[in-house]
């Protein structure tokens, strides 16, 4: 059974890693790179990413599945 989305957090990272992961957020559209720093940097719920950025709840989770699966990260918050 996998694990809920939700309770996804990204593994430590080493510091090439960390130089990496910047690259790839840099690279990401606006509204995957924007969900996924308020969702995992700034620690918002999902409904609160949709209030701020004023989307529907179904499109903010769709974000941040899309990010984690572009940066690497599976469900889970195994590293790819």
């Amino acid at each position: 059974m996998a694990q809920d989305p939700s309770s996804f957090h990204p593994p430590a990272l080493n510091a090439d890693r960390v130089e990496s992961l910047r690259d790839l957020l840099e690279r990401l559209p606006d509204d995957l790179r924007r969900c996924f720093l308020l969702r995992y940097g700034r620690g918002y719920g999902e409904n609160q990413i949709g209030i701020l950025m004023k989307l529907p709840a179904d499109r903010v989770r769709a974000c941040l599945a899309e990010a984690r699966q572009r940066l690497g990260f599976g469900s889970d918050g195994e590293v790819f």
